[in-house]
């Protein structure tokens, strides 16, 4: 009778640490699929951060073109306006290209 107890004493404490495990790991897992789960959103929400700033950046870029195309444009008609193209370089031959390429 006695190693029948102890048998049945073991099954249970064995049962009992097989619980237990099982438990822990069961919420360890649920723990790190969490913070997995958190990580993910961080990085997702970061990805979405910057893809609009460089939604922003491209609108920007887009414009500043569209502006120095605009200027460009508008130096190349005053040069076909003009009526002296033999003229002799001065001080103000520059004027036209400073306009085109400058940053105002």
């Amino acid at each position: 009778m006695k190693i029948a107890t102890a048998l049945v004493v073991a099954a249970l404490g064995a049962a009992t640490l097989g619980g237990v495990w099982l438990n822990g790991r069961h919420y360890g897992v649920l723990a790190c699929e969490a913070r997995q789960e958190a990580a993910r959103q961080r990085v997702e929400r970061d990805l979405f951060r910057s893809a609009d700033q460089l939604s922003e950046r491209a609108r920007a870029l887009d414009e500043t073109l569209s502006q120095m195309r605009s200027r460009a444009m508008e130096v190349e008609d005053e040069a076909r306006a003009d009526s002296d193209v033999c003229r002799l370089p001065g001080a103000d031959s520059l004027q036209r290209l400073e306009r085109r390429w400058s940053a105002h």
